[in-house]
């Protein structure tokens, strides 16, 4: 199950299509996590039609990027609300669920800073805390600190904004294949909190 509050981009839909014709049942639902009672709703719904819920992948992300002292509270309302209220949305709708896995996306530059993210970096930051919540529960949970992605996502729409960030690591972005290699290797570890960089 896909859960966006927008349709799929062109891009998207294409994938999605190609993962459909290799066989994969997929289901797309708009809906909010940041709204507990749509989700609250939409999980109720899906419960009786598929099978048992065993993971949850929480990828959601806005960026309104200002200095500190020019950030106003709608810039820091859009940043926090999809990570944050989604996050713990999701968390508080599984409790009691026989999870396998459970996945907050952070950012490498939770880790390193970047001028202009305070907003996205304190939204991270928080997914960090929930994750060892989380794990001092007996909770599966891991949180990982991607860095820049170049083929998919918001980095692949916005190529500078791409460069500036890979330039400031020190390196180039990742590509999706190696993104997900990545995660395989950190779900079989069970390993939480590491920034992903090439």
């Amino acid at each position: 199950v896909l859960i966006g509050r927008r349709a799929p981009d062109a891009a998207a839909a294409q994938e999605i299509a190609a993962l459909a014709a290799t066989g994969v049942n997929l289901r797309i639902e708009h809906c909010d996590v940041a709204d507990f009672g749509a989700l609250k709703r939409l999980l109720q719904a899906i419960e009786p039609a598929l099978p048992p819920l065993r993971g949850v992948l929480h990828a959601a992300g806005v960026f309104r990027d200002g200095l500190i002292r020019n950030l106003d509270r709608p810039q820091i309302e859009d940043v926090l609300v999809p990570k944050v209220l989604g996050a713990l949305n999701l968390d508080r709708l599984t409790q009691g669920l026989p999870l396998d896995f459970f996945v907050l996306y952070s950012a490498a530059t939770t880790t390193f800073g970047n001028a202009g993210q305070a907003n996205y970096i304190a939204a991270n930051t928080f997914m960090e805390v929930l994750t060892e919540a989380r794990r001092a529960r007996g909770q599966p949970a891991l949180c990982i600190g991607w860095g820049p992605i170049a083929d998919t996502g918001y980095l692949a729409r916005n190529v500078a904004i791409r460069d500036q960030v890979a330039a400031r690591m020190g390196d180039s972005a990742l590509d999706a294949a190696q993104a997900l290699e990545a995660l395989e290797q950190l779900l079989a570890g069970d390993i939480s909190g590491a920034a992903v960089l090439k």
